[in-house]
């Protein structure tokens, strides 16, 4: 795999289905909102709990725009 392949798989996020165009972006993307949001929602259906952060936004993101 080239250079810009593994770069490209790096700044990747599966979970939102976002390329970003560099590591420092990628870092910043982890941190936000939106991306914990999801996360946390993965996380809650995984364990099968309801957990209170997910309640009220099932497959929405902060704005409510739904992503799932």
């Amino acid at each position: 795999m080239g250079a810009v392949q593994q770069e490209k798989k790096r700044t990747y996020c599966k979970l939102c289905r976002k390329q970003l165009t560099s590591i420092l972006q990628m870092e910043e993307h982890l941190k936000s909102r939106p991306h914990r949001e999801k996360m946390d929602f993965v996380k809650s259906k995984q364990s099968g709990g309801g957990g209170n952060r997910s309640r009220g936004h099932h497959g929405r993101d902060a704005s409510g725009k739904q992503w799932c």
